[in-house]
C-alpha cells in the first residue's frame, strides 16, 4: 500500500480494505504530498484488527479520532494563516488578499464548526489542504515568473 502511494505498482484490484486505501492514497497523492495524505488516511481509515479489545492506545477509538481530526483541522487553519502572508497584493478595492483569505478561512471554519459527520469533516480537511497547496504552488510559480522577467530586463543585451 505504501509503494502504491509513492507511485509504485499497485496490486490488482480487489475488495480488501488495504487495496481500497491504496487506491485512495494513489488518487490523492497525485495532487498532494503523498506522505501527508498517507499519514492522514492511515489515521482516519478503519483498519481490520485481530483483537477488538486491544488496549494499545489510551483513548477509545472514537475519542482518538475526534482528537486527531481536531488536531488536523487546527493544523490546517494555522497553515492557512501562516501561508496567507505570501499573498501580498491587493484586490480592486485596495484590500490585501491575505486579509481576504484569513476572513474566508475563519468563515469556513465557523460554518463547519458543529459538523458531526467524520466523513464530511475528513473531506473538508483533505480538500482544504489540497486547495492550500494548489494556491501556494500558483503563488510560487508567479513569483518565479516575476523574478525571471526582472532578471531578463536587468541582463545586458548580448554583443
Amino acid at each position: 500500500a505504501v509503494k502504491a502511494a509513492r507511485g509504485g505498482a499497485a496490486p490488482a484490484s480487489s475488495s480488501s480494505p488495504s487495496s481500497l486505501s491504496s487506491l485512495c492514497r494513489r488518487g490523492l497523492a497525485s495532487s498532494s504530498s503523498s506522505d501527508d495524505i498517507e499519514e492522514f488516511l492511515d489515521r482516519h481509515l478503519a483498519k481490520p484488527s485481530k483483537n477488538a479489545g486491544d488496549a494499545s492506545s489510551s483513548l477509545p477509538p472514537l475519542r482518538q479520532s475526534v482528537a486527531t481530526t481536531r488536531r488536523e483541522s487546527l493544523a490546517l487553519y494555522r497553515d492557512i494563516l501562516r501561508f496567507s502572508r505570501f499573498f501580498t497584493w491587493t484586490d480592486q478595492n485596495g484590500v490585501p488578499f491575505r486579509q481576504l483569505i484569513r476572513e474566508s478561512a475563519r468563515k469556513e471554519y465557523q460554518a463547519a464548526r458543529f459538523e458531526k459527520d467524520p466523513q464530511v469533516i475528513n473531506k473538508l480537511i483533505i480538500s482544504g489542504r489540497d486547495c492550500l497547496e494548489k494556491s501556494l504552488q500558483s503563488v510560487i510559480d508567479k513569483q518565479r515568473q516575476i523574478v525571471e522577467e526582472e532578471q531578463r530586463r536587468n541582463q545586458p543585451p548580448p554583443p
